[in-house]
């Protein structure tokens, strides 16, 4: 009887910091009753008085019963993942209850025990089981522990995880050794009336010490893994160190449909045309049952211990990545061929249209030609903007250490200023693409001069994760500034708003966010965040 209760403690020790986990708590409570029923087994062949001896079978009952109950619940959460409250356990004892009820007032219906049992010379129990014996000591506890059995072979079939069916056997093996040892002793079919209950504790507890310390059972860990890679979207293989597929993901099942366990590795990845030796990241077109897919393709040493035990080859889905590359190249390039137009095919006939204008002027100059001249100007500054505009929406795949600084006085002395004034407040260094943030500021610098006249201030200066730049001028009314970086929008004649809608090109272009407020002395005050430093 010492057997039991010495796994029981055993158990309890080990698993004390994790009885809060899924399972756990019904798994103890299991094992505990377990103990339990070995100790009071123990002391009806110790204790030698006939009636002593059938309490301690009745005060045994709810103990049978309760083994059952919470080795049920306790594969429920572990198959099902979701916490068991406690009033179940309480429901399903209530045949247990009810047997106390029947035991201790058998002698008036001998519905638990038949007039036949006795208590032998030697203190052994001989029972003549009544019909509510049977169905409650025998019959219940059995359906309750084969229906955990059945739980647990459905989830060995059905998971794909090959370190879950591992436990699931052990659990199983632990369980019917409990259950077969058990059935044993409550019929008495042992010979010498032998007690092998104890014996299958023993045999089932270093079952399940084994799956405890081997495959980590009860442990969140290992069941989230699974849990996660059975729902990661991209497809994964799990290559043991003899090549061969170990596992997979129900989404590789999806690209290769005829990947099975043990199958050489290099057979299934060569139906798709895959080679990983020696790459450790390619892209590759696979034909799946939806139609043709890009995959990013990584493979990954799956550490044990000081070596390797095989890989891991990881497929992500960039189909939608490399549409959108796709997409950017033709965008890319219309805005090329835009740009050669502009550039050539509208500035040569203006380059014409003016030199003949000025020949024109030293003949016979007048308001007219005058007019004729301003147009050709605002036509130059179209061109120049729209290019300028192409140019801003690109990838900025040329990012470099920015002194904001040298920048600004080189951006304001690349600007006719007239009479304005810039102040420089900022030392930082930031990361971008310098001819783009050059621009950026060059745009912004004539902007305020168009708008808030030649005498303006402009400053710049430095925020927590960027910078800002401001004037003096009249500033942008509240229910205006939502409308400043739409293309084509200005509040001047000759203008064509196309700066600061180029402005908004470049910081979006990096990443970066844009707002409009108002400046300290009521002008405008652009505010550019999310900047990184260099």
């Amino acid at each position: 009887m010492i057997f039991p209760a010495i796994f029981s403690v055993l158990f309890v020790w080990f698993l004390r910091n994790d009885r809060k986990k899924q399972a756990v708590l019904w798994f103890l409570i299991a094992v505990i009753a377990s103990g339990c029923w070995g100790v009071i087994a123990g002391l009806r062949r110790l204790i030698l008085h006939p009636q002593m001896t059938i309490y301690l079978d009745m005060v045994l009952m709810p103990v049978v019963t309760l083994a059952a109950v919470a080795w049920f619940l306790m594969t429920i959460e572990y198959v099902h993942q979701e916490t068991v409250h406690v009033r179940y356990g309480v429901y399903l004892m209530a045949p247990a209850a009810i047997s106390q009820i029947l035991a201790w007032t058998n002698s008036s219906h001998h519905l638990v025990y038949a007039s036949a049992t006795s208590v032998t010379d030697q203190g052994v129990l001989s029972i003549d089981p009544g019909p509510w014996f049977l169905l409650e000591q025998v019959l219940y506890p059995n359906v309750l522990v084969l229906f955990a059995i059945g739980l647990l072979l459905a989830e060995y079939v059905t998971t794909p995880s090959k370190e879950r069916r591992q436990q699931i056997g052990f659990l199983s093996v632990g369980t019917l050794i409990l259950m077969v040892s058990a059935i044993l002793w409550t019929f008495g079919l042992p010979p010498h009336n032998l007690d092998l209950f104890p014996f299958g504790a023993v045999g089932a507890g270093a079952v399940f010490i084994y799956t405890i310390r081997r495959y980590e059972l009860f442990k969140n860990a290992p069941v989230s893994r699974q849990t996660a890679v059975d729902e990661i979207q991209d497809p994964i293989l799990f290559i043991n160190a003899d090549g061969e597929i170990a596992d997979f993901n129900p989404a590789a099942k999806a690209v290769f449909e005829d990947v099975e366990r043990g199958t050489p590795n290099q057979k299934i990845l060569s139906e798709q045309g895959l080679d990983i030796t020696n790459v450790e990241e390619n892209t590759k077109e696979i034909e799946t049952s939806s139609g043709e897919k890009h995959y990013s393709i990584k493979s990954h040493d799956i550490a044990y211990g000081r070596g390797t035990a095989g890989e891991a080859i990881i497929l992500r889905d960039i189909t939608a990545q490399k549409k959108g590359e796709q997409q950017l190249k033709r965008q890319n390039n219309r805005l090329d061929r835009f740009s050669r137009v502009v550039s050539h095919d509208l500035r040569n006939p203006l380059n014409v249209a003016s030199l003949n204008l000025e020949l024109a002027r030293e003949q016979h100059d007048s308001d007219y030609l005058e007019k004729v001249a301003s147009a050709h100007r605002r036509m130059d500054t179209l061109i120049e903007d729209l290019l300028s505009f192409a140019k801003s929406d690109t990838q900025t795949d040329i990012t470099e250490s920015i002194a904001m600084r040298t920048l600004v006085e080189e951006s304001w002395a690349n600007v006719a200023t007239a009479q304005a004034t810039l102040v420089v407040e900022t030392n930082q260094t930031i990361a971008g693409n310098r001819g783009q943030v050059k621009q950026l500021l060059e745009n912004t610098f004539r902007n305020a001069v168009e708008h808030c006249g030649e005498t303006v201030t402009v400053t710049v200066g430095s925020l927590s994760d960027g910078f800002y730049i401001a004037d003096d001028g009249p500033g942008i009314p509240p229910e205006e500034r939502s409308q400043v970086f739409t293309f084509g929008q200005t509040t001047r004649k000759d203008g064509t708003g196309f700066g600061l809608a180029i402005v908004k090109e470049i910081v979006e272009t990096h990443g970066w966010h844009i707002t409009v407020t108002e400046s300290q002395h009521g002008g405008a005050r652009f505010e550019i965040t999310n900047v990184e430093g260099a």
